[in-house]
């Protein structure tokens, strides 16, 4: 009886120590996000994101009315894109805006125009790593 009870009592330890650091992960999360709710809300304006996949979404929270919109449009949607670079798929407007050095936003700037409404941020996968797997965060006339 004694040696059950002290093989459940090291396993108890074992898996209290997880416990405490999963409640704290969570506590130092909840903590953030609830910072982060503080900061937004106060804008009057709108923070608008591109998020380039397939399929591309375009995010925009309002700050005053604490309201999200998502724009979903796919990949293979044709739209002209800007600086005279004719009409391109979206995910082919976004291997073009990675070649471009001097400006990246093209994709961003393009669909903006094509919405009415400023594009600033983007997110997208890198093509130039070999796994694809990164992904890039940018401003573009923020």
């Amino acid at each position: 009886m004694v040696k059950s009870e002290r093989r459940y009592h090291r396993l108890g330890l074992r898996y209290s120590k997880v416990f405490v650091f999963l409640a704290g992960f969570a506590g130092v999360a909840i903590f953030l996000v609830m910072l982060l709710w503080q900061l937004f809300p106060s804008s009057d304006f709108r923070t608008t994101v591109l998020l380039a996949g397939n399929p591309m979404s375009v995010v925009s929270w309002d700050g005053v009315r604490k309201h999200v919109t998502i724009i979903e449009l796919p990949a293979a949607v044709a739209i002209t894109g800007l600086t005279g670079v004719g009409e391109y798929s979206l995910q082919s407007l976004w291997k073009l805006g990675e070649l471009d050095t001097k400006d990246r936003a093209l994709l961003a700037d393009s669909l903006g125009e094509l919405l009415a409404i400023p594009v600033p941020w983007y997110i997208g996968p890198q093509a130039k790593h070999p796994y694809g797997k990164y992904f890039q965060l940018a401003t573009h006339g923020v």
